[in-house]
């Protein structure tokens, strides 16, 4: 680094912008930016070009400390340094953004606010693990777990400690509906079968309906329902979807998608249309006709993947979220399939994204997990925490809610929100 005059150090951070010789600085040569306080040098020797609001910004990637016994005199002109400090402002100004703004809309979101849940019961269950789906019924949750041998559960939201275990009939409960027509829950499993289980809800009987063999590996097949036929999307490359009445146990149309939507991960009916997502490249979501058994779809952008294994859908919207620490949710448009993605800030997995007729709630991992909400009229949001690190499923019966975690032994907690 060129050395002038020797002068004392102000304590405070200077910026300069120019052509750095100093061996310690790794020869970096011109247009490099440096930070300095007292007698180091911070050097950003690594950085990258984005762009934003059309303007370019650099995102430091490295740096490097040189330490001089006494602080090197630079001779830079202010226009320079108030280049710098433009693009610092740029930078910060970015970052802040790029959390509380949706970029595609321009929609402000309000700063999350942390609020506290009632427990009201816990309930640990040490020989059980990894609930997969769930459905209510009643005043009950019934869940299947992705376990060797699957289970189902039912649980008494008045009193969680009052619940019912039984054994399926196939490994790896993977999904489960409620059809109210005929009494009956449904669970889908996978392997290179992919079964149907008939369970009855009072006693938890259940019976192999139908097997049908996909010829591949289908570890985690989804299940949904229009309140008469089942509709199952499979793990498999490509995804295959089916419709199956369960009146006459049989398969009644059979759709296989292009090579492109493979390993399907949830399914959702809503108002006549079979809607589902998927796990290739970074995720796509499908949208099927459910008499003619034709399809539209849209690819996920790059900043996502690995759409979780339920979504919700709303009047207008899907709600989708991932497992890849993003911390992004996407709002799709249920006619046209256009994206709008909601940046919620918390960089963590998305397992459950669920809407009880008036809120969204998103459960995400980490230390601890935590629920966000948000209404998705204004998409006001707020915050929860947990007292474990991995929720995983959320489902409302009353005021109160069940949560369950990804874990083994498998934990339950009855809560309540905190009232705004």
């Amino acid at each position: 680094m060129h050395h002038g005059e020797h002068q004392k150090s102000a304590g405070k951070y200077r910026v300069f912008s120019g052509f750095v010789d100093d061996p310690r600085c790794g020869g970096i040569g011109k247009n490099t930016h440096f930070l300095s306080r007292k007698n180091r040098v911070y050097v950003y020797t690594n950085t990258r070009v984005i762009r934003n609001f059309g303007l370019s910004v650099y995102y430091i990637l490295d740096t490097k400390i040189v330490e001089y016994k006494h602080m090197p005199y630079f001779n830079l002109s202010k226009l320079k340094v108030i280049n710098i400090l433009i693009f610092i402002g740029i930078i910060l100004l970015v970052i802040t953004a790029s959390i509380f703004f949706d970029l595609n809309k321009n929609r402000k979101f309000s700063n999350p606010q942390y609020k506290h849940i009632h427990i009201q019961q816990i309930l640990t269950l040490p020989h059980e693990g990894y609930a997969h789906s769930l459905v209510t019924v009643g005043n009950y949750i019934y869940m299947v777990t992705l376990t060797s041998p699957g289970k189902v559960i039912k649980v008494d939201m008045n009193n969680i400690q009052h619940y019912q275990i039984a054994q399926l009939p196939q490994d790896s409960g993977a999904g489960i509906v409620y059809i109210k027509s005929l009494d009956k829950l449904y669970a889908v499993s996978g392997g290179r079968n992919m079964c149907i289980d008939e369970i009855a809800p009072s006693t938890l009987s259940s019976r192999v309906i139908l097997c049908i063999d996909t010829y591949k590996n289908d570890d985690l097949p989804a299940i949904t329902s229009d309140g008469s036929y089942l509709y199952v999307i499979t793990t498999t490359k490509p995804a295959l979807v089916y419709k199956i009445n369960p009146n006459t146990m049989k398969e009644e149309k059979r759709l296989a998608l292009i090579n492109e939507l493979s390993y399907g991960h949830a399914i959702n009916y809503h108002d006549g249309y079979i809607f589902a997502t998927g796990e290739n490249k970074n995720g796509w979501i499908v949208k099927i006709d459910d008499k003619k058994f034709q399809y539209t779809y849209k690819m996920f952008p790059s900043e996502v993947a690995y759409p979780t294994n339920e979504f919700t859908i709303t009047g207008k919207y899907a709600y989708v979220g991932f497992e890849n620490n993003s911390g992004i949710l996407f709002q799709i448009d249920i006619n046209t399939l256009a994206i709008k993605k909601i940046y919620t800030g918390i960089e963590e997995r998305t397992y459950d994204t669920y809407y009880d007729g008036d809120k969204i709630y998103s459960l995400f991992t980490g230390h601890p997990g935590m629920i966000l909400t948000f209404n998705p009229n204004d998409l006001e949001m707020n915050e929860y925490k947990l007292p474990y690190d991995a929720p995983n499923k959320i489902r409302r019966i009353g005021s109160s809610f069940l949560i369950t975690s990804w874990s083994q032994p498998l934990t339950l907690i009855k809560i309540i929100f905190e009232a705004n």
